[in-house]
């Protein structure tokens, strides 16, 4: 850019924001009713504004039934005074324009324009409205088919659709997740009580601002306000109930099929609420990134017909995480090049501040749209009534622009590089229904998967492994110790004590009790648990670095000097059994733990993880003690932290807490030989209060180190989830089942692999046959290359995502080195999957897959 031209875009940043003519007042009645007068007479014409405190995270016990936005279509209705029709009529023949309403999460606008002389008749429309809608049953009934009809448009109209799903997956707790025009079953459901009552609360003074602006007088206006609204009366307005969102911490994806044209999708990046002083930058970094035809985006992707539409946003609520947003559309085999080219650009913006013309293009585009915005009398009104609204004042525009007018290079790149992370993101990709859905590898090709990990690995005296890995880009420091153990260091008589243990862990140590422990988690924000499984028994933390000092003693502390109180023991070990009687009721569980029984007589894994009713029964706390003490000795830990930490610092840490001279060596429970089937073993159960039937069709496998393995999980991807082999034959075409997939598990010794379905009875041995006739498709045909390569990205995807947790990449880090002997498997799993081919598969297949030998378990009604 020329520097003339730069100096003068500059320049426009330096100009005033003039406050468009006129004199402004607030008005507050002594009902509660605030209304917001503006005094111009650039036109003649004045303009009304409406601002009801009710939306969708207003319904309460009704929420997602839609009932804010039925109030959008109701109150034009109809009062006592003007029929059904007639409030259109009489607007439109005052000259009036825009006569309309729109619904968001925290609020109900009514608008409308009249002509300055039938000032009065609009005062009249709109307190009728507002105070006297009849609600009439007639039209109730005719507006409900509309809005059905309105829910309907939005699932077929695919941009609408993807949004919604992107806020139902972004959001867990917070009730942006549900959408604003609700869920028709909610709906139907709905009662004139239901809308009688939500009339009665919301729509009372003190929850409504007023809005208006055009050619009147103050004093003669403040006296109709007061003719109009003084005997509206007050209501008791329930106050709001939001819960407040967990912190997201991993990716989350979802795909979804519908009639388009072709493949698009929504992104969504944690960010904050409106109040932050960080959303003004937010707005500009989404302006670089994604808003216009200037922008990085469009001119990357749009301009060079990669994809058809892209454009990002920021959606900054009034309370909880808002959302930094891209969507785009493009071609199918454009799909890689666009997510790629998206993630890329992004971490430019984290990687390199953004040059001083494009920053001042963005910062005077946002400016003018706000100065444009004050032509029109209807614009002013909404800007003064939104003001209010959300900070009791009127120039909340101003400050607005002051701060985007003093925002720097510095702090969009700072922004970028706290906001636009990866665990904080949500992605929602949209494919045409025809087509076999593909999970995306959203970090294949990222910026981020080129970082070469440097761990530091360093034996403790007594015996420990501790590996340490510094990641900068948050300030965020995870841990996990991994211990063997879990159902593979189980007698029968003990089963289930390596997952009481786990839970016992985090209950209290000779220095924190259970009620600490929980307080200062809670107080933190932080992450502690311990988990059992069939191999390891793991410790995990995840905290922020400046929380690190006051958590690291609890996490220290449960891993040598672990306390619980008998009291605690009696409640977790009651809950526990009461979690396996509850799992026994669970026809999936009961037919999984028939199939282990008959796979895997003789080893542990015959067992339930969890344990029996009766062997936890069994259990006393000196067990569980003396469990723990067996195995979370130095000699059997691999500690792995991960995060924002000077490695020289953090090893001196450790060994300073742990800093065990010798230790006993931990004595590594026997391996079995591989499990070995010469006959088909098969068993029915039955579960007389149950509907369905499932079925476990299952055959050897291998322990988690094997070659052969990784060709399991491709074979696994090629028959599980949607669009799958399984998914196609068995449910799409044959109708045959309610859910359907095919998994390997790994253990240390052994493993198995096994196929499932959940179907009805009548139809199980046609389901079975059509499970084999897969089976042997595969040992028969090569995979076609498409196919294959939808699932290796699937598994490869799963790999490059765990790179960007702390806590994911320090758990995995621990079970690659107890596994394998070696961290490093931890980094290599993506490319051992990519050298998978058609031709493994088929050996594998052939080789594993013998229905000769072979486990079958069901249970039916």
């Amino acid at each position: 850019m020329k520097p003339t031209l730069l100096l003068l875009m500059c320049c426009v940043l330096l100009l005033p924001v003039q406050a468009y003519e006129g004199e402004t007042k607030v008005h507050v009645l002594d009902n509660g009713l605030v209304v917001i007068m503006k005094e111009t007479h650039v036109a003649p014409m004045v303009s009304f504004q409406a601002w009801v405190k009710a939306g969708s995270i207003t319904e309460r016990e009704k929420t997602g039934s839609g009932l804010s936005h039925y109030f959008e279509h109701m109150l034009f209705k109809g009062t006592s005074k003007y029929k059904p029709g007639e409030i259109s009529q009489t607007i439109h023949k005052a000259g009036g324009a825009d006569l309309n309403a729109y619904t968001t999460f925290d609020r109900t606008v009514y608008h409308f324009t009249v002509l300055s002389e039938f000032t009065d008749t609009g005062l009249d429309v709109l307190s009728g409205m507002l105070t006297d809608s009849v609600f009439d049953p007639q039209e109730a009934e005719k507006e409900l088919l509309v809005i059905i009809k309105e829910i309907n448009m939005v699932k077929d109209e695919p941009s609408r659709r993807l949004f919604q799903e992107l806020f139902a997956t972004s959001y867990q707790e917070l009730l942006y997740r549900h959408p604003v025009i609700g869920y028709e079953d909610a709906f139907r459901k709905l009662t004139r009580d239901d809308i009688m009552d939500y009339y009665r609360t919301m729509y009372s003074p003190s929850n409504v601002i007023i809005s208006l602006v055009g050619d009147f007088e103050l004093a003669l206006m403040t006296e109709k306000v007061n003719s109009y609204f003084s005997a509206w009366k007050r209501l008791a307005v329930p106050p709001p109930q939001m819960p407040e969102e967990p912190a997201q911490l991993s990716y989350r994806y979802r795909e979804i099929e519908d009639q388009v044209p072709f493949p698009r999708f929504y992104m969504g990046y944690h960010t904050v609420d409106m109040f932050h002083p960080d959303a003004p930058a937010l707005d500009v970094l989404s302006g670089i990134l994604g808003s216009g035809d200037t922008s990085r985006l469009y001119r990357r992707l749009v301009e060079t017909g990669t994809a058809k539409a892209v454009s990002s946003s920021t959606f900054n609520p009034r309370q909880g995480p808002g959302l930094f947003t891209v969507m785009a559309f493009f071609d199918e085999k454009n799909y890689s090049a666009v997510r790629s080219a998206v993630l890329d650009e992004i971490n430019l913006l984290k990687e390199k501040e953004a040059a001083p013309a494009e920053l001042a293009k963005v910062k005077n585009s946002i400016i003018a749209g706000e100065i444009f915005d004050q032509e029109s009398i209807s614009r002013q009104a909404a800007t003064l009534a939104g003001s209010y609204f959300y900070t009791a004042g009127l120039d909340m525009d101003k400050k607005y622009i002051e701060k985007i007018k003093g925002l720097s290079a510095t702090d969009i790149k700072r922004v970028a590089l706290k906001y636009l992370h990866f665990d904080s993101l949500s992605l929602v990709q949209m494919k045409p229904r025809k087509e076999r859905s593909t999970l995306a590898d959203l970090k294949q090709n990222a910026r981020e998967t080129s970082v070469v990990f440097d761990v530091r690995e360093v034996t403790l005296p007594g015996g420990a492994v501790l590996l340490l890995l510094e990641d900068h880009k948050l300030p965020i420091i995870s841990a996990s110790a991994t211990f063997i153990a879990g159902l593979l260091c189980e007698t029968a008589t003990e089963n289930g004590i390596s997952s009481l243990a786990a839970t016992m862990l985090t209950r209290g140590t000779a220095s924190f009790p259970r009620r600490s422990i929980d307080e200062l988690v809670a107080n933190t924000g932080s992450l502690l648990n311990a988990s059992s499984g069939h191999n390891t028994l793991q410790v995990e933390l995840k905290t922020l670095k400046d929380n690190f000092s006051q958590l690291w003693p609890v996490f220290s502390g449960i891993i040598k000097e672990n306390r619980f109180t008998d009291e605690d023991f009696s409640r977790e070990k009651a809950l526990h059994i009461a979690g396996l009687q509850n799992a026994d009721q669970d026809i999936n569980k009961r037919c999984d733990k028939l199939f282990r029984k008959l796979i895997y007589a003789g080893h542990p894994f015959a067992r339930p993880v969890d344990g029996t009713e009766s062997s936890v029964a069994g259990l006393t706390a000196l067990n569980v003690s003396e469990f723990i003490a067996k195995h979370m000795m130095p000699s059997n830990m691999v500690l792995s932290i991960a995060g924002d930490f000077s490695a020289s610092e953090m090893e001196l840490l450790v060994r300073k807490t742990f800093d065990t001279s010798s230790g006993k060596a931990f004595q590594r429970p026997p391996l079995s030989s591989p499990v070995k089937l010469d006959r088909v073993l098969s068993e029915t159960e039955k579960m007389p209060d149950k509907a369905q039937c499932i079925v476990q069709l299952g055959f050897p496998g291998v322990n988690n180190t094997h070659d052969d393995g990784f060709v399991m999980d491709v074979i696994s991807q090629i028959l599980s989830g949607l669009g799958s082999r399984l998914f196609e034959n068995l449910r799409s075409k044959h109708s045959l089942a309610y859910s359907v997939g095919a998994w390997p598990f790994k253990g240390f010794d052994t493993g198995s692999f096994y196929f499932y379905i959940a179907t009805v009875p009548e139809k199980r041995e046609f389901a079975l046959a059509k499970m084999k006739e897969e089976i042997e498709q595969l040992k028969k045909v090569p995979v076609p290359p498409d196919e294959l390569e939808k699932a290796k990205n699937k598994i490869a995807g799963g790999e490059a995502r765990k790179f960007q947790s702390t806590l994911g990449l320090a758990s995995d880090l621990g079970l690659s080195r107890t596994y394998w002997g070696d961290w490093r498997p931890t980094f290599t799993v993506k490319d051992r999957i990519k050298a998978v081919t058609s031709e493994d598969i088929m050996r594998v297949s052939k080789k594993y897959f013998d229905l000769d030998k072979c486990v079958i378990a069901v249970v039916e009604p």
